[in-house]
C-alpha cells in the first residue's frame, strides 16, 4: 500500500491561515482566511479575494448637496432677514418749548425736526397704508395713543395718505401742536407719499 508523502512545498491549511493572520487584520483578513481554507493554500496560487468582499470605500459627498450649501441666498429671503422692524424718524433737536397753551408755535417746532432717531415700528400689514400708520404712531409723540386706537385705518391713494378723525380730549390742541408736524414730516419721507390729509380735523 503506497503511502503518499506530503509535498514539502505545501503548507497545512492551518499554517497558511496563521501566516495570513499575522499579515492582515480586521475584516479583510477574515475574508482572506475563509477563502484560503476553501480553496487551499497549497495549490500554488495566491488566495482569491473577490471584489464584492473588499471593504467598501467611503463614498464622496454628492455634488448637489455641496452646491446647495454654498448656493447664493434668495434676494427676497435676504431682504426679509434684514427687515427687523426698525426705521429712522426725525425728532426735535431743541429743548425749547413751542406748544404750552400760551405759546402755540407749531411751525417753529416743525423746523426743529432734523435729528435722526432709530425706532421700533409697531406691527403692521406691510402695505403702504399700514406702514404709514406705524410710522405715524412711532413719530406721533403726544398723540401716538390716539392714532393707535383709531376706529378706521389709514388709506393711501395717488400718493395721498388720509388719517381718520381723532377723538377729542382735554388738551388735544396742545398735543396736536407738536403731533401734526411730527406725523406729517415723517410720513412725507415715505416713498410714494407726497401729501397728508387729516380727516375731520378741527385743530
Amino acid at each position: 500500500m503506497h503511502v503518499g508523502h506530503p509535498n514539502p512545498n505545501e503548507a497545512p491549511a492551518s499554517a497558511c491561515a496563521d501566516e495570513l493572520l499575522t499579515s492582515r487584520t480586521g475584516t479583510a483578513a477574515l475574508f482572506l482566511i475563509v477563502t484560503a481554507l476553501l480553496i487551499g493554500c497549497g495549490s500554488g496560487s495566491p488566495p482569491v479575494v473577490r471584489a464584492a468582499e473588499r471593504p467598501a470605500e467611503p463614498s464622496a459627498a454628492a455634488p448637489s448637496s455641496v452646491a446647495a450649501e454654498h448656493a447664493p441666498k434668495d434676494p427676497k429671503e435676504e431682504s426679509s432677514a434684514k427687515n427687523d422692524g426698525m426705521t429712522s424718524i426725525l425728532v426735535s433737536n431743541s429743548t425749547e418749548t413751542f406748544c404750552d397753551g400760551s405759546k402755540m408755535d407749531s411751525a417753529g417746532y416743525r423746523k426743529t425736526l432734523t435729528k435722526e432717531e432709530r425706532v421700533q415700528l409697531p406691527a403692521n400689514d406691510g402695505t403702504l397704508a399700514g406702514k404709514a400708520k406705524a410710522v405715524a404712531i412711532a413719530a406721533g409723540g403726544l398723540c401716538s395713543g390716539a392714532l393707535k386706537h383709531l376706529d378706521r385705518d389709514f388709506t393711501v391713494r395717488d400718493g395721498v395718505v388720509r388719517i381718520p378723525p381723532i377723538p377729542g380730549w382735554a388738551g388735544i390742541g396742545i398735543a396736536m401742536c407738536t403731533c401734526k408736524p411730527e406725523v406729517e414730516v415723517n410720513l412725507l419721507r415715505l416713498p410714494g407719499i407726497w401729501k397728508v390729509v387729516w380727516e375731520g380735523s378741527a385743530f
